[in-house]
């Protein structure tokens, strides 16, 4: 009973995660998918395949989330899969720090990577994508396992990766966490970006950082104070 009730929590937080995340405009045309590892199961909470239904991510419910193993295959639920599902199984098998994972298309993100050019930690909110965040040169679907592990070698210990021409992929210790740093993701992309427009970029350096973070602030103020600001805006404009 509790592992069922501790699952119900985990879909809720799932689809608010998602609805933030829309909010936000990280979302092309509402593709994409958000994902979640299903503790102390070796199984993955996805959203499913709903363009099929005609839905937007708006109107996403519980109802439209799936569970599928760590190959992909579906376990549970009323629809498939994603087709690049082997983004979320390849960084869960690589990654066991990783409980939280989004492949979306966020415009900033999608031109720095046309452009070749890495997003740099700038600003403190910046910090976490240090020293840089990569660049996947693969422009297709990520719809096999092979190309999966390619994104998730990339990536390897970092928050986020660009896929060249597609979108990015950002992941978190927690939904919240993962919420936190897609949002950074694009708002680093946009500083970076006008600060180019003024002059020169100049990123934080490893003696400005304690790990990931500016010095004085830790990673729970840092995504603490991210979470409460987006759950209450989205919450507030329900």
């Amino acid at each position: 009973m509790l592992q069922e009730q501790n699952l119900e929590r985990l879909k809720k937080r799932l689809v608010e995660v998602i609805g933030i995340l829309d909010r936000e405009k990280l979302f092309e045309m509402s593709t994409g998918h958000v994902s979640a590892r299903v503790p102390d199961k070796d199984l993955i909470l996805i959203l499913g395949h709903v363009h099929h239904d005609g839905k937007i991510l708006a109107e996403v419910s519980v109802d439209d989330l799936v569970l599928m193993d760590m190959q992909g295959k579906l376990i549970e639920g009323r629809t498939d899969p994603p087709g690049e599902r082997f983004i979320h199984t390849a960084i869960y098998r690589k990654r066991k720090d990783v409980h939280a994972i989004v492949h979306n298309h966020p415009r900033l993100g999608v031109a720095f990577s046309i452009a070749g050019k890495e997003i740099l930690p700038v600003g403190f909110r910046g910090s976490i994508f240090y020293p840089k965040v990569p660049i996947c040169t693969y422009p297709g679907q990520i719809d096999t396992p092979e190309i999966g592990e390619i994104v998730a070698n990339i990536l390897d210990t970092g928050y986020s990766v660009l896929l060249q021409g597609h979108g990015a992929v950002t992941v978190g210790g927690t939904l919240e966490e993962m919420c936190a740093a897609a949002i950074a993701l694009e708002v680093t992309a946009e500083t970076q970006l006008l600060a180019s427009l003024i002059g020169e970029v100049r990123t934080l350096d490893a003696d400005q950082l304690d790990g990931k973070f500016v010095k004085g602030i830790s990673a729970k103020e840092y995504f603490d104070i991210a979470w409460s600001y987006y759950s209450r805006k989205r919450s507030r404009n329900e």
